[in-house]
């Protein structure tokens, strides 16, 4: 049997790229003999020869910020990408992400780069995740760009919380208000229904409107029954999801102040992604679009991409998106011109995400009471339309 030809990337002990081929077994002897000559592996490639199908390992955002952490602690402390994956193998609370490394440090040890690997087993794996690992890889600091990834992940997971907490009392208002609908149009309304039928009773139009709803909620109930499989299985909610993303977005984007409140939030995200790509090294036009695809708006990469082509500087391209922030672009210009943009667009993300912050702020201020109103107006307009009759049937009897 042949031995594996290892193409490698290390460093030795002033901190240098070295490059490289070497024979050994697999990663753990070439890492072997690298440390023999004084070197550090950090990545490595080599063909594969008849592999089988690779396992697939779906993560959730927490679970890959806890595996970026993991591999930038280890990663800094010495060890090689295949040990720091055995460690999180070893170590690791959750399953899933047992399942990552151990599907992860298969394909390593198999010759292949661990950006490679990212992308094979991660399923629903970030866009600008497996650019800033190929940078890493490519200037020989992988631990650099997991931690670079671990700072993006916490951000997004601190920016998600937040948009939790903020929208957790109006959806306990609007699920309370559909319970209460619910239970009138399928409980209340039809024991009034039957009983104006045996009273007789001339209805006025508000509540013999009121029973049509009801007779069409109680007719399309058994069909709501399909929808469990959308709230039980994983894949169905994903295509629900995007589905109501493709159809729902065009149309909350026009809402005065929600739209507003969407804009910013995904030019923030947008600006996170770029910002720490850049920051990573990753090449500008390849930022562009991981980051265009990361914020959800995959069209800016090509809307960004030929202005830099033709020679414009990014703060221009960015410039021309429609409705983005101007002290975002402002503070892009400024990062040109200092030669640090990847600092300056992050410095952007961050001020956007103060002004998402006070934007949420300022909605539920105005959301919070006219909700309450709402629902208030909704079980108001219900009790009217079922008592309605009761109130004719009073002055017909007190007439006579």
């Amino acid at each position: 049997m042949a031995v594996p030809v290892f193409e490698y990337v290390a460093r030795d002990a002033a901190g240098g790229v070295v490059r490289g081929t070497a024979q050994a077994q697999d990663a753990r002897e070439l890492a072997t003999l690298l440390r023999r000559q004084g070197l550090f592996l950090t990545s490595l490639e080599a063909q594969r020869d008849g592999a089988g199908p690779v396992e697939r390992v779906s993560l959730g955002l927490p679970e890959l910020a806890d595996f970026t952490h993991h591999m930038a602690t280890l990663l800094g402390a010495g060890l090689t990408v295949s040990a720091a994956l055995r460690a999180v193998e070893d170590h690791a609370d959750a399953e899933n992400l047992r399942r990552l490394a151990r599907a992860l440090r298969g394909e390593v040890e198999k010759g292949n780069r661990i950006s490679a690997a990212l992308a094979a087993v991660g399923v629903g794996m970030p866009p600008v995740f497996v650019g800033i690992v190929e940078s890493g890889e490519a200037t020989g600091r992988l631990d650099v760009a997991f931690g670079r990834l671990s700072g993006y992940l916490e951000r997004e997971l601190e920016f998600r919380r937040k948009v939790k907490e903020a929208l957790a009392y109006p959806a306990v208002v609007l699920c309370a208000a559909v319970l209460v609908v619910a239970v009138f149009l399928t409980y209340v309304v039809p024991a009034f229904e039957r009983v104006y039928s045996a009273a007789g009773a001339q209805l006025p139009p508000l509540t013999r409107a009121l029973m049509a709803t009801s007779r069409a909620v109680r007719s399309i109930f058994p069909a709501m029954t399909l929808l469990v499989p959308v709230a039980v299985l994983p894949y169905a909610r994903r295509l629900v999801w995007r589905w109501l993303r493709a159809v729902g977005d065009p149309v909350v984007e026009r809402l005065p102040r929600i739209g507003r409140l969407l804009h910013t939030a995904r030019s923030a995200r947008f600006l996170h992604g770029l910002g720490s790509a850049l920051v990573a090294g990753v090449p500008l036009l390849q930022a562009l679009e991981l980051a265009a695809r990361a914020a959800g708006r995959a069209r800016w990469a090509q809307a960004l991409r030929e202005p830099m082509e033709e020679g414009r500087r990014l703060a221009q391209a960015v410039r021309a998106l429609e409705g983005f922030p101007p002290l975002a672009v402002r503070l892009i210009a400024l990062g040109e011109e200092t030669g640090r943009v990847g600092d300056m667009v992050l410095k952007a993300a961050d001020v956007l995400d103060r002004e998402v912050a006070m934007q949420v702020r300022r909605l539920l201020a105005a959301l919070e009471p006219a909700l309450t109103v709402l629902m208030a107006g909704v079980v108001g307009v219900l009790l009217l339309a079922l008592y309605m009759p009761i109130f004719q049937l009073g002055r017909a009897v007190l007439g006579r």
